[in-house]
């Protein structure tokens, strides 16, 4: 090969590198137009998802059943079953007070008893016995009725022994302290040798298989809760974590003041995962829609109404678009029309620059979450 041939195979082969180098590189805007240069916080890919609104509720994690146990007479507290946390079946035994004293009281009514009962039956013996003296005309209708008068007499005192029997039986089983219901024990404030007096605090038990959160939802919200509604909300300690509920209970008035009702939301907790007093916040699912998702930042709204910034061979074009739910929890809007998936906006200050302005975009944009 000559010398020129080999020149001209290598100016072929630099005039072919630059025209692949040229295919490789985005739009280059006109000549004398400097390129806005956009990073990634103000751009965004449009996405399809799925969008969710009603009202916001926020309150703290309640057990669907909760009882405190306290002491229901003066005594010391002489033997303690159950510890902080532990789990209990109904009726199981948590504590036990002194019941010397007590057990003394009920072995004197039961005496007491056992006798009232003999005095009426004797009565009601002497009673019959004048009924069949007087039907043959050996006594007189006077010892009748003293026998009468005796027998109720007789049958008061034992009426009255049996009410004091009970009351003691009564303050005996207040000396076992008990689960009301399946559960665990939340609170202990009791120790072995303690001295309660009536009302101390001694036990909270508390069912957490089922947990409900006690929220408001102003009430131009109403509508969009109703029973059985469901919601979906997150709790502190668990910041990457749905829980879902339904509401169970709404309020029958608003408050006069905030113009505010209360509502009731029922979560199922079988895990065990959610812990009573945690703080939640989410909202009720009152409408769900799926399609384009983009910012709302992104929209800018016009005499013509709606519309975007879209980035297309490297400049910006205003979009047209019509928009449907809204959810401002997350600054996302669902558009009907104009905008596919995949297309990039300007977002923030971003969305306000002229139309036709030559714009590079730096990284693959935000995407819609």
């Amino acid at each position: 090969m000559t010398h020129r041939h080999r020149g001209g195979a290598r100016l072929a082969a630099a005039i072919l590198l630059l025209i692949l180098a040229t295919c490789r590189r985005a739009p280059e805007p006109p000549s004398g137009e400097t390129p806005v240069v956009m990073p990634p916080e103000n751009v965004a890919i449009a996405r399809i998802a799925t969008l969710e609104t009603g009202p916001y509720i926020s309150g703290a994690l309640k057990p669907r059943l909760e009882a405190t146990l306290r002491a229901e007479l003066a005594s010391r507290v002489v033997a303690v079953y159950a510890e902080r946390g532990d789990a209990v079946a109904a009726g199981q035994l948590l504590a036990r007070l002194d019941a010397r004293e007590l057990e003394a009281t009920r072995g004197s009514a039961l005496r007491a008893v056992e006798t009232a009962e003999r005095a009426a039956e004797f009565a009601r013996s002497n009673l019959r016995r004048a009924e069949v003296l007087y039907g043959a005309g050996g006594v007189a209708l006077r010892d009748v009725e003293n026998a009468r008068l005796e027998l109720a007499t007789a049958e008061a005192q034992l009426a009255e022994a049996l009410a004091r029997l009970a009351t003691v039986e009564e303050q005996l089983a207040d000396t076992e302290i008990r689960a009301p219901f399946t559960g665990r024990v939340a609170t202990r404030n009791v120790s072995i040798g303690d001295v309660v007096q009536p009302g101390s605090e001694l036990f909270t038990v508390i069912d957490p298989s089922t947990m409900r959160l006690e929220a408001r939802v102003p009430a131009e919200h109403l509508r969009e809760v109703n029973i059985g509604a469901p919601v979906r909300f997150q709790v502190r300690g668990y910041p990457a974590v749905d829980f879902e509920g339904t509401v169970s209970r709404i309020g029958p008035a608003a408050d006069s003041a905030t113009r505010q009702l209360e509502i009731v939301v029922t979560i199922p907790n079988e895990s065990g995962a959610l812990v009573a007093d945690l703080f939640a916040d989410g909202r009720v699912e009152s409408e769900i829609r799926r399609g384009v998702v983009i910012p709302e930042s992104g929209v800018v709204e016009t005499d013509l109404g709606p519309s975007v910034l879209v980035v297309r061979q490297g400049r910006a074009v205003r979009v047209r678009v019509e928009l449907g739910v809204h959810d401002d929890r997350r600054g996302l809007v669902l558009v009907v029309s104009g905008l596919v998936a995949g297309d990039t906006i300007l977002i923030g200050a971003a969305s306000t620059i002229g139309e036709g302005t030559p714009v590079v975009v730096r990284g693959p944009g935000a995407p819609v979450r």
